[in-house]
């Protein structure tokens, strides 16, 4: 996430402002580094592929998984 952050920089200023700012002002770099990564970080149930928000599929037969597409043979 630092490097977003320090290429976010980069684009609102110039080439190499996030490393200049770290080292003329660490804290409060490591400042602006906690809010950015509070304000932009996807909360982890947000990120799940597989979330249907539902457990309707639970007690349906395999095939019957396997025919509406909800589960698939592995491959080999």
């Amino acid at each position: 996430m630092e490097e977003v952050f320090a290429e976010y920089l980069d684009q609102l200023f110039y080439k190499g402002y996030a490393e200049k700012f770290k080292d003329d002002n660490p804290n409060a770099y490591e400042s602006q580094l906690a809010e950015f990564k509070n304000l932009y970080s996807i909360p982890k149930h947000e990120t799940s592929l597989v979330y249907k928000g539902s457990n309707r599929n639970r007690n349906r037969s395999t095939a019957t998984k396997i025919r509406s597409g909800t589960r698939r043979a592995n491959k080999m």
